[in-house]
């Protein structure tokens, strides 16, 4: 069934790149440790529909008349546009549609990896998340956005793209003029200048504002909830002492949290690009009893 390993595959990369960055951010006190909680929300869902769909799968290949007879209704159904680009976003993982609230098509879906026009010449979408930063993509007047407060942490990019915007799972959509990027890729905000939303989506995604960003990581202390996910960054062998930034981090470690996961040389990556530090985790930790 090497489809279906390939598959879930592809969702144990993903489940590794969303909780690597946001493990970064919390080390580093950058984020309150709820954000955690986010991994599990986004997804567990993920995980049971692909439990689900691997029972059809394996359902479809019993060799009775019944089965035989299902399987040709279903290959007459995928002859057709709309049932094929359906299943193809399905099994590609690139129908996953996080709830991030109502508003554009694009919110909570993976961005495309589109071709920009910059000041600074052609450039992909997906180049700019290779740094495991986020991105606020500013596709209007070229300085019409201001993140002044978040600067430190979210790269602002002017550009332009002259294209369709099409979705695996949606087709054509409504081409945004602004849009905001988590570093796994996923859309925290599509918006404009005029919209407020966009300081309440930084705020949530990557910490409060430089001003009051020192009170927070001063106070920050992880509840017991989350404080087995945070002592796995510990246990994954990061390197101990005072200044040192991650390195190296065991790929075979295991993350202990709402749901236990396999880490992944992905994950690993997305730590360590963000930069997390040991001594920030040792005094975020409390004892443990």
């Amino acid at each position: 069934m090497p489809r279906m390993v390939d598959r879930a595959s592809n969702i144990g990369v993903q489940d590794a790149v969303n909780l690597g960055w946001k493990l970064a951010q919390v080390v580093n006190r950058t984020s309150p440790e709820s954000l955690l909680d986010t991994y599990h929300a986004e997804r567990h869902p993920v995980a049971a529909r692909v439990l689900r769909t691997t029972m059809a799968h394996v359902a479809l290949r019993r060799p009775d008349e019944r089965t035989e007879a299902l399987r040709d209704t279903i290959a007459e159904l995928l002859s057709a546009d709309e049932p094929r680009r359906r299943f193809a976003a399905m099994m590609s993982g690139l129908d996953i549609h996080y709830d991030l609230g109502e508003g554009h098509p694009l919110l909570g879906r993976r961005m495309p990896d589109l071709d920009l026009v910059t000041a600074n010449g052609p450039l992909r979408v997906f180049t700019l998340l290779h740094d495991a930063r986020p991105v606020l993509l500013n596709l209007g007047e070229p300085g019409g956005l201001d993140i002044t407060p978040w600067a430190d942490r979210v790269q602002l990019i002017d550009a332009k793209y002259v294209g369709t915007w099409e979705l695996p799972a949606l087709g054509a959509v409504t081409a945004p003029t602004a849009v905001l990027i988590r570093p796994d890729g996923y859309v925290a905000w599509v918006g404009d200048r005029t919209q407020p939303g966009a300081p309440d989506a930084l705020t949530t995604w990557f910490g409060p504002p430089t001003a009051v960003a020192h009170s927070v990581r001063a106070s920050a202390k992880p509840t017991d909830s989350n404080r087995r996910l945070l002592l796995s960054w510990r246990e994954a062998g990061a390197p101990v002492g005072s200044g040192q930034h991650v390195t190296s981090v065991s790929p075979h470690a295991w993350v202990r949290g709402r749901c236990t996961m396999r880490v992944t040389l992905a994950w690993v990556r997305s730590v360590q690009v963000a930069g997390a530090r040991p001594e920030d985790l040792d005094d975020a930790m409390v004892e443990e009893e």
